[in-house]
């Protein structure tokens, strides 16, 4: 898990020194980086068709790499 976490770190670095912006996508149910990035208390819950990235809190280690990395959180809305 940390060589995986070491090379997503590896190519968002590339990204961003040359030029791009990194921008997050997270189901409005279940947008727990936002909301810990944005100071907020962390509710998360409920049905979503993003069932691999419902997180309800990410790790420290997660954390870390969104917040000196990611430029912005984008939250998206589902129909049901």
């Amino acid at each position: 898990m940390q060589a995986l976490i070491f090379s997503v770190t590896k190519l968002m670095s590339a990204c961003i020194v040359s030029g791009f912006k990194i921008i997050g996508v997270e189901a409005a149910n279940y947008a727990s980086a936002h909301q810990l990035r944005n100071g907020e208390d962390v509710s998360c819950g409920g049905s979503t068709v993003a069932e691999g990235i419902a997180v309800k809190h990410p790790g420290e280690l997660t954390m870390e790499v969104i917040t000196r990395l990611v430029d912005d959180i984008v939250i998206v809305e589902e129909d049901a």
